[in-house]
């Protein structure tokens, strides 16, 4: 059955991006939400399946006169008469769930269940493997706390599973009356009282009652062992339970890794009988959970790739029972063949992924590759591959790239930035890649951000000039990509030649910095570092020799030629439809010659036109940069749509 047909509600739109699909329980409701302007608000609608007609639209019933404020997640109840969903604040924060109720031939009554006011945190909502529980998620990027409601009482009350505390992250599952808890709790306070976080996340169980924290255990297997103690060695990304299992994805000796656990088989018991890693003939691969609707299944369905451009991701099916039988392992779907038979409907088609090899090395000199220009990043990123182990360790605390500020820090000040811009587009998976990112600190925290807001099924691609910020890129993502994320390439490579990249292929493409040309005239001495060409470009500036004003303004314009390069390769890689975002853009150097140098947000809407970019002009979004508080007001980032329709 063709629960939407996206062409169709594509038709006559300049931008059109679909947030969810939910059918409800009898599947004689769908429920969507859609993104019409690109702003990452969404319009919800609910659509009969038997008549094929609309039933509601968003601005038809909204109480408050706005339109079009709801985020991108809705939530059936317990039959079709309820819906929940989340508002958006005029910043675009998710701060209230709301419940739509409805019987037949009754007026409908939309009421808020829950608001939260503070600023930092904001709500999410989700329905329980088993569909029992409702779960309002509220979050900030250091703590957490879940709220659920009984959606099989006759009056449900909303209860806390555990008040927030400061740092300790946390999220929620059900299954057979317990809590199945993925946390960051340590039971260690530092001196100001807070959590210190555990390395990784802990798997814990508790019974499925409000207030639980102090009823939190480690969950262990059948030999009383901890399975996830939140160490080093072992990493827990997700949890998914079943009738009588439950399935774990994480990382163990460097490579994605699958559990089973399997429990006894008599109704509510909660014995484990076994815990198994599932292992694989193929000596390097990536592994992980796909979409599992049954929550009745004793098979899993996962993704399955080999670490190989020219190996196809695969579906397969395995049985939770027997889970070391490689021999009865099915593969129903790959990137690059037509379905199998098999069980299981419900998984839906893989998005295609962008297939290249990356360059040798990048072909020419970069025209901003000047004496002194790269020295710093090259002896940086050197040094710190020469010591990855303690890098690794410590990279979160310290400030990365250049910046004064922290990884954490940095992290926290683009958080909601991330929010507007990259969740909306990824919300359904899909591929984002960053140009010039360095040793991808920056991409990495925009794709932890991502994971925490839900975002799964995400294929990381980019580039940098610099070979050893390359190499440092590559292992950090193969060490701490989030849940959901998938490696693909990170090639050494200059942001203003991607020829080696497909056109149209990417959901989100971005760049933290556009790196500017010093000297663009190249008027200082060939053996002057950069230091001695941007005091004499700035000496120019400020000077009245009309020689030296006309230089000027010659050397602005080459400055914004070598931008249109660099944002040219950018919208040709974008996909129709897709984001592309230029972080941290320096303002012309004569108007602000206190930094670099770069380009005026006027410059944009002209180059559309002088470029021939395919952007909508209107789709143009200007917002201070927050990452980096030493260049508040100082700074700036521009985001920006291709033309066409988002798939």
């Amino acid at each position: 059955q063709v629960y939407l047909d996206e062409n169709v509600l594509a038709e006559g739109k300049e931008y059109f991006a679909i947030g969810s699909v939910t059918p409800s329980p009898s599947h004689n409701l769908v429920a969507y939400t859609v993104d019409y302007t690109g702003d990452g608000t969404f319009e919800l609608h609910i659509k009969n399946m038997q008549s094929a007609q609309e039933k509601e639209k968003e601005e038809e019933f909204d109480d408050e006169g706005q339109s079009g404020n709801v985020g991108a997640a809705i939530v059936w109840g317990a039959d079709d008469t309820t819906i929940y969903y989340v508002r958006l604040d005029n910043k675009r924060r998710p701060y209230q769930v709301r419940k739509r109720s409805q019987s037949m031939g009754s007026t409908r009554q939309d009421v808020m269940l829950y608001e939260e006011l503070d600023e930092n945190y904001r709500v999410s909502v989700a329905k329980s493997a088993d569909g029992k529980y409702l779960f309002i998620r509220v979050s900030s990027d250091a703590t957490s706390e879940v709220h659920y409601l009984d959606l099989t009482a006759p009056e449900p009350e909303l209860e806390c599973i555990a008040d927030r505390r400061e740092k300790v992250l946390y999220e929620v599952e059900h299954r057979d009356g317990e809590w199945l808890i993925t946390t960051n709790y340590s039971g260690r306070t530092g001196k100001d009282g807070s959590n210190i976080p555990t390395t990784n996340m802990r798997l814990m169980r508790c019974r499925a009652i409000p207030d639980s924290a102090g009823h939190w255990l480690d969950m262990r297997d059948g030999l009383y062992k901890v399975m996830f103690d939140g160490s080093e060695q072992r990493t827990l990304y997700q949890v998914q339970p079943f009738w009588r299992h439950a399935v774990v994805a994480g990382k163990e000796d460097g490579l994605a890794r699958v559990w089973v656990i399997r429990f006894g088989e008599e109704e509510c018991n909660l014995d484990i009988i076994d815990f198994t890693r599932l292992d694989f003939t193929e000596p390097t691969y990536d592994v992980r959970l796909s979409t599992n609707r049954d929550y009745a299944a004793t098979e899993i369905l996962l993704k399955f790739e080999l670490r190989n451009a020219n190996s196809p991701s695969q579906i397969v099916l395995i049985d939770m029972d027997d889970p070391d039988d490689i021999g009865s392992r099915q593969v129903l779907k790959n990137s690059r063949s037509e379905d199998k038979e098999g069980t299981n409907a419900l998984t839906p088609a893989l998005g295609a992924i962008p297939q290249f090899q990356c360059p040798v090395k990048p072909s020419l000199p970069a025209e901003n590759d000047k004496p002194g220009n790269f020295d710093e990043y090259i002896e940086d990123d050197a040094a710190k591959l020469s010591n990855a182990t303690t890098f690794f360790s410590e990279f979160r605390s310290k400030g990365y790239d250049g910046f004064r500020e922290s990884f954490q820090d940095a992290k926290a000040n683009v958080y909601d930035y991330v929010v507007n811009y990259f969740v909306p587009p990824l919300r359904n998976g899909g591929t984002i890649y960053e140009s010039a990112c360095g040793m991808a600190a920056n991409l990495l925290m925009t794709l932890e951000i991502l994971a925490e807001n839900y975002v799964a099924d995400v294929e990381v691609y980019g580039n940098d000039y610099v070979n050893a910020s390359v190499d440092l890129a590559n292992q950090l993502l193969s060490q701490t990509l989030p849940a959901g994320m998938h490696l693909g390439k990170i090639c050494q490579a200059d942001s203003t030649n991607l020829s080696h990249v497909p056109s149209d292929s990417f959901d989100v493409v971005f760049t933290g910095y556009i790196d500017p040309i010093i000297d663009p005239l190249n008027l200082a001495a060939a053996d002057d570092d950069i230091h001695s060409g941007w005091e004499l470009s700035k000496k120019r500036c400020r000077s009245t020799n009309e020689t030296d004003v006309v230089l000027a303004r010659k050397e602005q314009a080459e400055q914004e030629r070598w931008f249109a390069r660099w944002v040219t390769e950018m919208v040709r890689i974008a996909k129709h439809g897709g984001v592309i975002v230029i972080e941290e853009v320096a303002r012309p150097l004569c108007e602000l010659p206190r930094d670099w140098g770069g380009v005026s947000q006027d410059w944009w809407a002209d180059a559309v036109s002088t470029y021939n970019w395919d952007i909508n002009v209107s789709s143009i979004r200007f917002d201070s940069a927050p990452r980096n508080p030493d260049y508040d007001g100082i700074r700036y980032n521009v985001a920006m749509k291709k033309t066409g329709v988002a798939k």
